[in-house]
């Protein structure tokens, strides 16, 4: 974590915690406070390997222009990736993960709190290699979830599964690009 002191922007941090130590219940319960109970959620996410240059500044609404008092952003450095096994279904990933969150109250704010994350993200379409099957939003900003091979495999599963196409393809046939 040593780059992390050579932060160009670190002065300006409100306040820094190195090499703190922590519980797992800790950890639970700090989520916890990120995504309390009793609201309403929507999400959605990116992987890139932009530049850090580049990246920062196409990030500023996600972190500065939140439409809600509990609308929060992660950014984590989930590299430098490896290969992943040549039999996980889950195979997208990059060196960052950017995941954007509403969190709302009011059924009335539905339709819009709705269409922040994925709207945020379809932003940074240009950046993104894909998408993390976890806090997306599917149905909003289809994205790519698999590896041209994971996504080649899953069709072959599914013809010699179901060759009647009974079940419906993964967000139809082929995969988002």
């Amino acid at each position: 974590l040593a780059f992390m002191d050579s932060c160009p922007v670190l002065s300006k941090a409100q306040f820094k915690l190195k090499h703190a130590a922590t519980t797992l219940e800790e950890r639970y319960q700090s989520g916890f406070k990120a995504d309390p109970a009793g609201f309403r959620f929507a999400a959605d996410n990116i992987y890139t390997e932009a530049p850090i240059e580049t990246l920062v500044p196409r990030l500023r609404k996600v972190f500065l222009e939140l439409p809600t008092p509990h609308t929060h952003t992660f950014w984590f450095a989930w590299g430098p990736t490896r290969p992943m096994p040549t039999d996980a279904a889950l195979s997208m990933q990059g060196d960052i993960y950017v995941g954007t969150y509403t969190l709302w109250t009011d059924p009335a704010q539905d339709a819009a709190m709705e269409a922040w994350p994925p709207d945020r993200m379809k932003e940074l379409a240009d950046l993104s290699l894909g998408g993390q099957m976890n806090d997306e939003n599917m149905a909003a900003n289809p994205q790519r979830y698999f590896s041209p091979e994971a996504y080649a495999k899953l069709e072959r599963l599914r013809l010699e599964h179901d060759p009647k196409g009974v079940f419906e393809t993964f967000l139809g046939n082929p995969m988002p690009a």
